[in-house]
């Protein structure tokens, strides 16, 4: 299986840190203002791509989201090839254990919310927590797959709230939601955190995936822009992922 990824991520123009965090197989990155293009090839172990964002606002959140990270590039290492569903949620299992240790002391509170890929030759599986978002496409349409564990605020029921994370809300446990993917079929996927899908609308990322030939690294671009000329209030990750027999 054959894959080329092309993650970006930025503080925004409101937070003074970036607590985003992208994870492409075993590179992590969290550092504003990286873009980056890999060509990755899945012929024997597992493969993970996700998108972590701390929980904003609260202290250690950076902390949350790159602890979570390269426990997931640890745990994806030991995974079965091909792995069950169960295999795939316990990776985010493994990952909030990671989250909880770190959180001592002041950073009590941290933590982290997740969307991945986890990949081997013979499996995709999309696996989330929180609110960070997959799409998927399927011409001419930009599909969903992931589940968003939001809930409305007592205080403000126009707004909502996580209400599942690794760490913070997840100190016992997490319930991950898993989406199997056919690997025979070639896939164009989309991960973004909530800084990219809160404050551009859908119908315009779709609109960027709607010419033949996609892109990523313009799209990829684009998108960024697109957060931060809309004021981009939290930190913005996004990353295309491209797979099939050769995504070049």
């Amino acid at each position: 299986m054959n894959l080329r990824v092309t993650a970006a991520t930025h503080r925004g123009l409101v937070r003074s840190e970036n607590q985003d965090a992208v994870v492409v197989d075993g590179w992590v990155a969290q550092v504003s203002g990286t873009l980056a293009t890999r060509d990755l090839t899945v012929d024997a172990g597992p493969a993970v791509v996700a998108v972590l964002d701390g929980m904003g606002g609260h202290a250690g959140g950076a902390l949350a989201a790159v602890v979570g990270a390269h426990a997931l590039v640890s745990a994806c290492s030991s995974l079965p090839v091909p792995p069950s569903e169960a295999d795939v949620a316990a990776l985010l299992g493994r990952a909030n254990e990671s989250v909880c240790a770190a959180a001592q002391g002041e950073l009590a509170d941290l933590g982290a919310t997740v969307a991945a890929v986890v990949l081997t030759p013979e499996s995709i599986d999309v696996v989330n927590a929180g609110d960070c978002r997959v799409y998927r496409l399927d011409p001419p349409y930009l599909g969903q797959l992931t589940v968003d564990d939001r809930v409305p605020s007592p205080q403000d029921p126009s707004r909502s709230l996580v209400s599942q994370s690794l760490g913070r809300h997840g100190r016992g446990s997490v319930t991950p939601h898993v989406v199997r993917l056919d690997p025979r079929v070639p896939q164009v996927l989309l991960l973004c955190s909530d800084g990219l899908h809160d404050v551009v609308d859908h119908a315009v990322v779709a609109d960027q995936f709607a010419v033949d030939g996609v892109d990523a690294r313009a799209v990829v671009q684009v998108l960024l822009r697109a957060a931060l000329t809309a004021g981009a209030p939290d930190n913005v990750s996004v990353v295309i992922v491209e797979i099939g027999p050769d995504p070049r």
